[in-house]
């Protein structure tokens, strides 16, 4: 009996630890894959700039709380497919995402549909990283 205690607690233990390299959360959205280049595209990095001027700051700053979380290090706390499903996909995101339905019971809202598209939303998502990779 506590040689399977022992075992059981180690497999916990190994799967604990190998969690950090398991799949991320890609969100639930249009967007199920999406390769990301190491280099940042400028150009790209500075439409999204606009997009996200036009369309998200009104709710989002980068370093502090406002209606909407800060979204400095977002890049490198979610996974691109997420950050990209949580721009075009909103709603279906907070009935349906852990971590947006979280996001949803701290800030007590959902965040409003843009009517962003996929593309316009890489744009923005390279902005983030223009931003991630600055500070």
């Amino acid at each position: 009996m506590v040689l399977r205690f022992f075992f059981f607690s180690l497999v916990l233990f190994f799967l604990s630890w190998l969690s950090p390299f398991a799949e991320q959360n890609k969100g639930i959205g249009p967007v199920k894959n999406v390769d990301i280049p190491e280099t940042i595209d400028k150009k790209m990095a500075k439409e999204g700039k606009e997009l996200f001027t036009i369309k998200c700051s009104s709710c989002h700053k980068f370093d502090e709380k406002f209606a909407g979380p800060p979204l400095q290090g977002v890049t490198k706390r979610r996974s691109a497919e997420w950050i990209l499903n949580q721009i075009v996909n909103p709603a279906e995101m907070a009935t349906k995402d852990p971590i947006a339905k979280k996001l949803v019971g701290e800030y007590y809202l959902i965040m409003p549909n843009q009517n962003i598209g996929v593309k316009e939303a890489r744009k923005i998502y390279e902005y983030f990283r223009l931003v991630d990779s600055t500070k």
